[in-house]
């Protein structure tokens, strides 16, 4: 008896250690931190149709970039999508990310509107304007007082983050505003009109996919599923774009048809294109990120070059 019960206990106590064995050996969800922007819903279309398993990636949708990119700082994610001024900014601060996709370019998604009866640019001067305090809001800022002639000592400028720049505008608390889509598809909607959008700065705001440099290692298969998972949803938006853009609706709380304008601001690039950007001994992204870093410091968006050697990384693009 006393031997069978040892017996007993040896075998639990060896059951036990191997499920601790299993519980150290299992690796905790990729945290991808993403806000609503039309390039990014590829994903969220992917996560729906059970392309991301829970275990693997989990995803952490957030109100504003700037939320975003605090979680990035203080490690609460392990990967986000983000514009490639942002991803500048984080690594100038010395995060070290790699960027392992490109998601689209924006070509008008980013706009200065007015409130009525302004018409114009010129009508920016003396008016309470209100922009998210990111730099890609100051880069559409800068590009618009450029073409209007005018400086930021011509307007009263007040940080708004993206969550709150539809109340401010409707309530009158400002009377123009730098935001992008969905915000500005509603605010158009509603009366709002535009003056300036990205499309006049063709390639200076790109989004992409970046992931911090110290977790990559060992993590190459949730990655590569990740990424995979990004593409599925493109062939979704593009194969089954009734249901995609209903659920696209539901989530921006639009009509189907009011969901599809949003992406006619911004070209979402193929998995083609992502090879063509991150390959190489000179990836073409590294080049623009290089030149945009530049421009950022000239506008005094950036207190020091970022210091990274290379940022594209190819490894996790999908083999077809």
């Amino acid at each position: 008896m006393i031997r069978c019960r040892l017996a007993l206990r040896s075998t639990l106590l060896l059951a036990c250690l191997q499920l601790l064995a299993c519980g150290d050996a299992a690796e905790a969800p990729l945290r991808v931190g993403v806000i609503s922007w039309p390039g990014y819903e590829p994903l969220l279309l992917a996560e729906a149709d059970g392309a991301l398993p829970h275990e693997q990636i989990q995803i952490v949708e957030q109100l504003a970039a700037s939320d975003v990119m605090r979680l990035l700082r203080n490690g609460a994610l392990d990967a986000a999508y983000l514009t490639l001024d942002e991803t500048l900014t984080l690594v100038a601060e010395g995060l070290e990310l790699e960027v392992i996709l490109v998601a689209d370019r924006s070509l008008g998604g980013d706009a200065v509107l007015v409130r009525p009866p302004r018409t114009s640019l010129a009508d920016l001067k003396g008016s309470r304007i209100g922009v998210e305090n990111t730099a890609v809001g100051a880069i559409m800022l800068a590009a618009a007082l450029e073409r209007a002639q005018l400086t930021p000592g011509d307007l009263k400028l007040k940080f708004v983050p993206l969550n709150h720049q539809e109340q401010a505008y409707r309530e009158g608390a400002i009377d123009a505003l730098v935001t992008f889509d969905p915000v500005r598809s509603r605010l158009v909607a509603a009366g709002a009109r535009k003056v300036f959008d990205s499309s006049q700065i063709p390639d200076r705001i790109l989004d992409v996919l970046a992931v911090r440099r110290d977790i990559a290692p060992g993590r190459e298969a949730a990655l590569k599923t990740l990424v995979a998972g990004h593409f599925r949803g493109l062939h979704l938006l593009y194969t089954d774009s009734p249901n995609a853009m209903a659920f696209i609706a539901r989530r921006w709380q639009l009509e189907p048809g009011q969901a599809r304008t949003q992406f006619s601001g911004v070209q979402l690039l193929d998995l083609t294109e992502n090879r063509r950007l991150l390959s190489g001994p000179s990836p073409p992204l590294d080049r623009q990120a290089a030149g945009l870093a530049e421009l950022m410091r000239a506008a005094n968006l950036l207190a020091a070059p970022p210091g990274y050697h290379r940022l594209a990384r190819a490894d996790y693009l999908p083999a077809d």
